[in-house]
């Protein structure tokens, strides 16, 4: 029985090695594929980061959206509301009464020159300017256009006491 112990030993050792080979081999491509699989996972988490960054972004532009969306809501109401009365003011006609005579004024105490800047310049303008402010179109033929009555080189003419009169103009 001696002998068959030592002619099974190299025999056994020679399977130790092909075994131990195995082993290493197997061992080898285990840790490659580890190193793969963190690589991948790694690349993975690169990407996630990219991804959570990207949404950041998208989270934080979608919030200045909505309050550009807001905003142009509310312009929109004003508009739509401004055009409203634009519509309804297609129609519309100045109906205020006649000046007075140009002796109501002269009774009033004003003189010639300032009874024909009423008459003829004070209710002219009110009509005209009454008519572009209610049909929305004050200012659109000159930029310089303002609410202004009288003659600004002559402050005589650029006042007219209160008269119920006027009223309607």
């Amino acid at each position: 029985g001696v002998a068959t112990e030592t002619e099974d030993v190299p025999h056994d050792d020679a399977v130790s090695r092909r075994l131990e080979q195995r082993m290493d081999l197997t061992e080898a491509n285990f840790q490659r594929e580890i190193s793969a699989l963190k690589r991948a996972g790694e690349a993975l988490l690169a990407k996630n980061n990219a991804i959570e960054s990207q949404l950041s972004c998208l989270q934080e532009e979608n919030e200045r959206l909505k309050v550009k969306v807001f905003q142009l809501d509310e312009e929109n109401r004003k508009l739509e509301a401004a055009f409203k009365i634009h519509v309804e003011n297609m129609d519309w006609e100045y109906d205020a009464t006649d000046p007075p005579s140009d002796s109501y004024w002269e009774d009033q105490g004003y003189v010639d020159y300032e009874v024909q800047f009423i008459n003829e310049d004070f209710f002219r303008k009110a009509k005209e300017q009454s008519e572009k402010l209610r049909r929305g179109t004050f200012g659109l033929g000159s930029a310089a256009e303002v609410l202004q009555y009288g003659d600004p080189e002559y402050d005589g003419l650029s006042l007219i006491r209160h008269d119920h009169t006027m009223c309607s103009h």
